[in-house]
């Protein structure tokens, strides 16, 4: 079984975003884009984002699900999702909208 790592950073009004539960023992050095996921709130012309990148352990889905529910734990719902392009560690870039 493969273990997930997830960094939250809290910016932004409000909007929370929550560490994956179970995190007993994170790898020392993951490899490049596979485990990692990372996501920060942000205000946009007043409009509520999630930003991050997630590595290829991750699936789209399931970095959606995440972004849903922190736009939940901000009191807002997901109404946007959208995988971009990855960088040079293999991490897929992602922006998601709470409102």
């Amino acid at each position: 079984m493969q273990m997930k790592t997830f960094r939250a950073v809290m910016l932004g009004a409000g909007l929370v975003v929550l560490p994956v539960a179970g995190l007993a023992q994170a790898p020392s050095a993951p490899s490049p884009g596979g485990l990692s996921l990372e996501m920060r709130a942000v205000t946009v012309q007043g409009q509520s984002q999630l930003r991050g990148r997630f590595g290829d352990a991750w699936s789209a889905n399931e970095v959606r699900e995440r972004a849903a529910q922190a736009c939940v734990e901000g009191g807002m719902g997901l109404v946007y999702f959208q995988p971009r392009d990855t960088d040079r560690r293999g991490r897929t870039e992602f922006v998601a909208v709470c409102q």
